[in-house]
């Protein structure tokens, strides 16, 4: 997957990748640095992933193929992110 510091995947990027091979229904479960954790704002699932559910301290979403923005409640507060294909 990547992550981006803004929305509509732009500014600073990053690539995640999972060790066992492609998405599947397990997914994978990631918990960006402490650098990314106050600048994520939008991510692309890649991989065959095809769902995600993203938290904060602020809150949690669950999203459906790309993520345009993360929504106020977890901009620039993301915590934790899962991807699976659903």
């Amino acid at each position: 997957m990547t992550w981006a510091f803004d929305i509509d995947y732009g500014g600073e990027y990053t690539t995640i990748y999972g060790d066992a091979g492609p998405c599947d229904a397990a997914g994978y479960g990631f918990s960006p640095s402490s650098w990314w954790s106050i600048r994520l704002s939008s991510y692309l699932v890649a991989g065959g992933c095809d769902t995600s559910f993203a938290s904060g301290p602020r809150g949690s979403a669950t999203f459906t193929g790309a993520v345009p923005y993360v929504g106020a409640d977890l901009d620039d507060a993301v915590t934790f992110i899962k991807v699976w294909r659903g």
